[in-house]
């Protein structure tokens, strides 16, 4: 019976995938040396996807916040509007 139980968590225990290998501090100088030449011979593609991207990406920002400011100043002067209608200081028919 002991052996049937050995048996079987052996049997389990080998079932499980092998852990990730590691690396050697070599082969991280090696790999990390690879990433900089790749990086290198790419920067100016790089720099100039980069630049592109933030020179959309101001636009849409800067036209976000004027959509945004723009709605502001419609709500408000809706808003300044409807005090005046209430107080009977703008005129009914539209005219200012």
């Amino acid at each position: 019976m002991a052996l049937l139980l050995i048996w079987v968590l052996l049997t389990w225990q080998s079932c499980t995938e092998p852990p990730p290998p590691t690396l050697v501090h070599r082969d991280r100088m090696l790999i990390d040396s690879l990433f900089r030449e790749y990086v290198q011979k790419r920067k100016p593609q790089l720099d100039s996807i980069c630049q592109a991207l933030w020179e959309t990406r101001v636009r849409q920002a800067r036209d976000s916040i004027v959509r945004a400011r723009v709605e502001e100043i419609r709500r408000r002067k809706q808003q300044i509007e409807a005090r005046l209608r209430a107080q009977g200081s703008w005129p009914e028919n539209g005219e200012q």
